[in-house]
């Protein structure tokens, strides 16, 4: 696509805001058409005031934030709206207004709105030739679909992880079949064996098997389980396994807020930011957040997030908790917190 002979006009003029209507939620009729707000789905209609695809854009509340619709929908009056004919030419509409900065816009400091005509105003770049917007949308929406997948594929990872550590570290399952096997009067090596079938969720047939064709696994398993005790015992009341001791959060780590960025501060390249909505249900979104100067990592070292880092959302999804990807430099913005251990002071 190299050919492609770019013109330049203005976000008006290719894809002119329409005002959403509104639809108080008296007048709400249960239906299967999805009501759009400025954040997104709100609730489902009846009937649609949009009866083709569409993109959705905030106007107030959730300022800039832009969303696909494929089918009909109602975008109350919180929202701008845009359509096309051409889904594929909506798709390349869409991922274009995500790269504006709308969000940015905000012109009212009482009551967050993006304002039409300022909007409207913004001088844009796009192929002359409808059929490469078209691919241009085509092939970003592939794109799309792949990155959802790996993020369904992560969370579904996130909630085994989180259902490993519910059994071994609240239940304490290894720990509890230990007890029971060795009340049973099982030896130490049967007692090992019957724990390593509560972590693995195999059979003893199954776990032979691994030894002799996975031995490498087997071993690994096997010094998983050694490292649970073999004994309960009892602290205030509350039964842990032995060695465990009672304590609270904030003796061993603590949060410290993200940095309050300025808007002189955002840059086209840099070091990537996260911001308001990025701490997600068990994932951290880097990417598409804006940058600030790599010269950050250096003046405010303490707002510097690496691989592993901890944070927790403390505006958008609140109380939402991510790590941050393996091989990612980012900074905090104020609307997240970093959770550090007190070993890292």
């Amino acid at each position: 696509m190299s050919d492609i002979e770019w013109i330049e006009t203005t976000v008006g003029e290719y894809c002119p805001f329409i005002y959403g209507k509104a639809l108080p939620q008296s007048k709400r009729i249960s239906g299967n058409i999805p009501v759009y707000g400025s954040n997104g789905i709100v609730d489902f209609h009846n009937s649609s005031c949009v009866n083709t695809a569409g993109v959705i854009i905030g106007r107030k509340g959730s300022v800039g934030a832009i969303h696909l619709s494929e089918k009909p929908f109602w975008a109350i009056d919180t929202a701008f709206y845009i359509v096309n004919d051409d889904l594929e030419e909506l798709k390349f509409t869409y991922y274009l207004l995500k790269t504006l900065g709308l969000s940015e816009m905000n012109s009212d400091s009482a009551v967050p709105g993006l304002n039409r005509e300022n909007a409207h105003s913004l001088k844009i770049k796009i192929p002359k030739d409808k059929f490469h917007r078209c691919e241009i949308g085509k092939r970003l929406s592939i794109f799309d679909q792949k990155i959802q997948l790996n993020t369904q594929i992560n969370q579904t990872l996130e909630q085994i992880a989180q259902a490993l550590f519910r059994s071994w570290f609240v239940d304490f399952e290894p720990v509890r079949t230990k007890v029971q096997a060795l009340s049973e009067g099982m030896s130490l090596e049967q007692a090992e064996l019957a724990a390593m079938q509560t972590i693995s969720g195999k059979t003893p047939e199954e776990l032979t098997a691994l030894s002799q064709t996975q031995p490498e696994h087997y071993a690994e398993l096997a010094e998983t389980t050694k490292a649970f005790p073999c004994e309960m015992v009892e602290i205030d009341g509350v039964e842990v396994p032995k060695g465990w001791e009672k304590t609270t959060l904030s003796e061993i780590c603590e949060m410290q807020n993200g940095y309050a960025f300025k808007s002189s501060d955002w840059m086209e390249q840099g070091i990537p930011v996260i911001k308001i909505g990025s701490v997600k249900p068990m994932i951290v979104e880097v990417e598409g957040n804006g940058f600030v100067s790599e010269d950050y990592s250096k003046l405010k070292p303490d707002f510097l997030l690496t691989s592993g880092d901890i944070l927790v959302g403390l505006t958008g999804y609140v109380g939402e908790v991510g790590r941050i990807p393996t091989g990612k430099n980012c900074n905090a913005k104020s609307t997240s917190s970093n959770i550090l251990t007190k070993r890292d002071r």
